[in-house]
């Protein structure tokens, strides 16, 4: 018989999209271990403070009016003794950026596949929106329309940056 191991949960506010895509991609609840990506950053942010980030605790500040909902993650508990059970609000945030950050790169890079998959038959909009079907995000509710186009159209003009300086002229 396969032995239970006791888990401790931490839990992270953040946006709804943002939890939704997680889900999709990490599973609910997202498991915490050294062996994938996920889990090592959480790992690396973790603390032994007695400081606990609970919604209703925390002022209100611009950087935390997004942050509406929370993912669990759970981890074995003998890894609280190593590595602690809570994160400070500047981690929150921190971790919240790498969110965005990775949800925004997989749209750009889901929209650019559709588009050359698709000899540009298939717009910017389609693509945003399928992608969005997928992670069963819902546009205009979880997060707008012209906040995924935006963040779309800024990570290919990084993209086009970034080629443009290693590539001398």
């Amino acid at each position: 018989m396969k032995k239970m191991v006791k888990q401790f949960s931490v839990l992270i506010p953040t946006s709804v999209h943002i939890k939704k895509f997680l889900h999709k991609e990490y599973g609910n609840p997202i498991k915490i271990d050294c062996y994938t990506l996920m889990g090592i950053v959480i790992i690396s942010l973790l603390e032994k403070q007695s400081f606990h980030v609970a919604m209703h605790e925390v002022d209100k500040k611009k950087k935390f009016s997004n942050y509406i909902v929370e993912v669990v993650c759970k981890a074995p508990l003998s890894m609280m003794k190593d590595y602690g059970h809570c994160m400070s609000i500047d981690k929150v945030v921190q971790i919240n950026r790498f969110y965005e950050k990775l949800f925004y790169e997989k749209l750009f890079l889901f929209v650019q596949h559709k588009l050359d998959k698709n000899k540009r038959k298939m717009g910017v909009q389609d693509a945003i929106n399928e992608y969005c079907d997928i992670y069963g995000i819902d546009i205009d509710t979880d997060i707008s329309y012209d906040a995924m186009k935006k963040a779309e159209y800024r990570n290919r003009h990084q993209e086009k940056n970034i080629f443009r300086d290693v590539v001398p002229s």
